[in-house]
């Protein structure tokens, strides 16, 4: 302030040292959007990858379902076919007619 009471403009160093205190904080927030960008990219491949691998274990399940399908009803017909064959041996019935 002057002796009319207006504020003086600030001086020339003050706006250096303004000038230098953003700088330093857009370089800062710079180095930082740059490693953001870099960890977003292989965050984004991480993704792709574990996609694959949900679509192939997908596939896998469904594979392991059918085979699980196909061995209850092969289980199905063991059993059944058991029961006939019990049952036969138990009534002395020396042909058997197996159906399918």
């Amino acid at each position: 302030m002057n002796d009319t009471g207006i504020v003086d403009s600030p001086s020339a160093d003050y706006w250096k040292i303004l000038a230098e205190t953003r700088r330093q904080a857009l370089e800062k927030a710079l180095e930082e959007n740059e490693r953001l960008y870099t960890e977003v990219g292989e965050l984004k491949m991480k993704v792709e990858e574990l996609e694959e691998e949900r679509s192939k274990y997908e596939e896998l399940a469904e594979r392991a379902e059918y085979l699980a399908d196909t061995l209850k009803v092969s289980c199905r017909s063991l059993v059944n076919l058991s029961v006939r064959v019990v049952w036969a041996r138990s009534t002395d019935q020396t042909i058997l007619h197996l159906h399918r």
